[in-house]
């Protein structure tokens, strides 16, 4: 697999986390058990550990492709 391929990966993940931590956002007024601040701390971690594999293979290897966004 080319970097870039891993970091389009990476992105895709990236961006799936990101719709599960706003789907479990509490909404206005809304009261949240432990279990789903629970998750969402889950799933804030697994996006901190992405992120950071995505800065590693784009430092690792030439790829021509923008993260920006």
């Amino acid at each position: 697999m080319t970097p870039l391929e891993k970091a389009e990966l990476i992105e895709e993940e990236l961006l799936n986390v990101q719709r599960e931590i706003d789907r479990r956002r509490p909404r206005r007024n809304e009261i949240l058990r432990f279990n789903d601040l629970k998750r969402i701390d889950e799933l804030r971690a697994h996006k901190n550990r992405l992120w950071i594999q995505l800065q590693e293979t784009l430092a690792s290897g030439p790829v021509n492709h923008s993260t920006a966004g």
